[in-house]
C-alpha cells in the first residue's frame, strides 16, 4: 500500500518540478524581455527628447513669420502705391512732353 500511495505522489512531485522549471523558463524570459523593452523605452525617450528639441529649434524659426508676414504685406501696399505715383508722373510728363 505503500508503494501505491508514493507512485502519485511521485508523479505529482515530478510534475511540480515540471511546472516549477517552466516558471523559471518564464520568468528569465521576461527578464530578457523586460531588459529589452527598457532599452528600447530609453532609447525611445531619447528620440524623443531630440524631437522635442527639434520641434523648439522650428517653433523659434517661425516665430517671426506673422510679422515677417505684415512687412510683406505693407511692402506690396508701398510698391502699389509708388507704381501709382510713377504712372503718374509718367503721365504728367507726356503731358508736357518729356
Amino acid at each position: 500500500m505503500a508503494n501505491s500511495d508514493a507512485s502519485p505522489l511521485t508523479e505529482r512531485l515530478a510534475l511540480l518540478e515540471q511546472w516549477v522549471q517552466r516558471a523559471i523558463e518564464h520568468i528569465k524570459e521576461f527578464q530578457t524581455q523586460r531588459a529589452r523593452l527598457e532599452r528600447e523605452r530609453e532609447e525611445m525617450a531619447q528620440a524623443l527628447a531630440g524631437k522635442d528639441r527639434e520641434l523648439r529649434d522650428l517653433r523659434a524659426q517661425l516665430a517671426p513669420l506673422p510679422e515677417l508676414e505684415r512687412d510683406l504685406v505693407r511692402l506690396r501696399k508701398e510698391r502699389e502705391e509708388m507704381r501709382a505715383q510713377v504712372e503718374g508722373i509718367l503721365k504728367e510728363m507726356e503731358k508736357l512732353g518729356i
